[in-house]
């Protein structure tokens, strides 16, 4: 018997840690997704970057909290962040990544006005997807009549032929 509860109690100790941990995780991620949908962007990537530090190897988990983080850099108006990053979960993440993940990010930028960041995104999610080019090609006329785009986009625009 003394053997028996020799070996169980390690192996219910880790199932126990592994379990708060998970918990802690997805707790976190509630909370950056709150801190999110409150505006907070940078308590939102705290709480983000920590919840994905908690996570370990739960793939579900650690993809819901890197969209947290990419829409936090692009809501807070870090473009180059939110390129480098999605650029980064489009590497590593290839099956789960959709062109709609490109347009929502660029709509992002749009509204936190890094106009430049957004026309990136879908220019990359155009190259990503080409059997959806005519949805980035709609996405980046909209930025057209919804922004005033400086010079430097314009010649941009036109080329990558979308001008």
């Amino acid at each position: 018997m003394h053997r028996f509860v020799a070996r169980i109690v390690p192996i219910a100790l880790a199932v126990g840690l592994l379990t708060a941990c998970g918990e802690n995780a997805a707790g976190l991620k509630e909370a950056a997704q709150a801190a999110l949908d409150g505006g907070d962007t940078a308590t939102a990537l705290l709480k983000a970057d920590a919840a994905l530090a908690a996570a370990g190897g739960d793939r579900a988990l650690s993809w819901q909290i890197q969209q947290i983080r990419l829409q936090a850099r692009a809501r807070g108006g870090d473009g180059e962040g939110a390129k480098s990053l999605l650029q980064e979960l489009a590497g590593a993440n290839k099956d789960l990544v959709r062109s709609s993940l490109y347009v929502s990010v660029a709509n992002d930028l749009k509204k936190a006005q890094q106009t430049s960041a957004a026309i990136d995104v879908l220019h990359a999610g155009d190259l990503a997807f080409p059997a959806e080019h005519e949805t980035f090609v709609a996405a980046i006329q909209d930025l057209q009549k919804t922004e005033e785009l400086d010079p430097a986009e314009i010649e941009r625009l036109k080329s990558l032929g979308y001008l």
